[in-house]
């Protein structure tokens, strides 16, 4: 992890993190003016990177480099609502920065390290039409179980809208699809949490339009 605090003295500066051996891996560009700004790099792979400006005259007032303490975040994936998703399909993990990690999915399982103290957004690479069910926003701190469920967008496909339904006898089958399954619940929580244990409150999830965020007391 690299932290820069730098400024521009035209104002016009574009500074560059970069993978010396393959601009490719990684080349992170941020815009900087003439005001101090502090930046930060989280490298993706081990390396040699180079710091630049493609563009100004940049003033480095202070680098700071640490070594990035990693997290494993492992888990099973599911499938069984999205049959014929693409065999090469990834899952990526992206931190506030922009930074992405990615890891394939072999035999329903996949493993990715991450630096620690970060929050990632989880999303699909390589299947497009389909998403990650669940709250696809996480902070990892240590090594993290999480397993995943994948579904097919739009799966009902009968032109009836999506409901979320906890269960109000009031909503008709025929008239919504349900999208709320024992499922989709269980992927909300961590791994370690065995489905069916009592007093486990609701964790916070975001999944489309639909967002909770629990307090000591949880209610939807």
């Amino acid at each position: 992890e690299v932290t820069i605090w730098v400024l521009s003295q035209e104002g016009d500066s574009n500074i560059h993190f970069e993978n010396a051996t393959d601009p490719e891996l990684q080349n992170d560009v941020v815009a900087v003016g003439e005001e101090i700004t502090e930046l930060n790099f989280t490298a993706e792979t081990s390396g040699t990177y180079k710091i630049y400006d493609d563009t100004g005259k940049p003033s480095y007032f202070r680098i700071l480099r640490e070594s990035a303490n990693n997290a494993t975040v492992s888990g099973n994936v599911d499938v069984t609502a999205a049959s014929d998703i693409p065999g090469d399909y990834s899952i990526v993990f992206t931190n506030e920065n922009g930074d992405t990690w990615s890891s394939s999915v072999s035999e329903g399982t996949y493993t990715v390290d991450l630096p620690a103290g970060d929050t990632y957004e989880i999303s699909l690479e390589g299947a497009d039409g389909f998403s990650i069910t669940g709250s696809t926003n996480i902070e990892i701190t240590e090594n993290t179980a999480l397993n995943l469920l994948i579904q097919k967008d739009g799966a009902a496909g009968n032109g009836l809208a999506d409901v979320w339904d906890f269960g109000a006898t009031q909503l008709d089958e025929t008239q919504f699809n349900t999208q709320l399954t024992e499922e989709v619940i269980n992927s909300w929580y961590d791994a370690s949490v065995t489905p069916g244990t009592s007093d486990i409150n609701l964790p916070d999830f975001t999944v489309g339009d639909l967002s909770f965020t629990g307090g000591g007391s949880d209610r939807l």
